[in-house]
């Protein structure tokens, strides 16, 4: 009798995973992070929906204080790695969901720092100002911006 051997690679994981995200966004229109998601796999379908925003994810750097003290995080990690809060719901993004909600709920659960940028021309701004603005409000604010800028309409990056 003869044994299959099945190697598990991450990468494959991973991009089957970012698959299945971007096909439900398509019907849902809402992203669910939960332990499981890896960091590129939401930065990816959050920018499927909101082609004029992107995130970003920063961790507390104690031992360097340039970059004003935060880190990037790498984008293959799980959301499991750096869970803060055991016990603690799913985040639940949608397009009235406001920047500072998404980005207590992100530090909270994980301990994670977010920014949402804010594409204007060829150039990605921190919305640090307009915080309290829904995620549609925001990216309907990107593509004017852009479109007046670039003299383009429905641009995507």
């Amino acid at each position: 009798m003869s044994s299959i051997s099945v190697k598990h690679d991450n990468n494959q994981f991973l991009t089957l995973a970012s698959t299945i995200v971007l096909f439900l966004l398509h019907i849902y229109m809402k992203i669910i992070v939960d332990d499981t998601s890896s960091i590129y796999a939401i930065q990816e379908a959050f920018h499927q929906i909101f082609p004029y925003l992107k995130l970003e994810f920063y961790r507390k750097n104690s031992q360097n204080q340039h970059n004003q003290g935060k880190l990037s995080v790498d984008s293959d990690k799980a959301f499991a790695h750096f869970r803060a809060m055991q016990n603690a719901e799913n985040i639940v993004i949608d397009s009235e969901m406001t920047v500072s909600e998404l980005e207590k709920k992100f530090y909270t659960i994980y301990g994670l720092f977010t920014q949402v940028m804010r594409k204007s021309g060829n150039i990605w701004l921190g919305t640090t100002i307009t915080d309290n603005w829904s995620l549609e409000e925001q990216n309907k604010q990107g593509e004017m911006l852009t479109s007046q800028i670039t003299g383009t309409s429905n641009f995507k990056s």
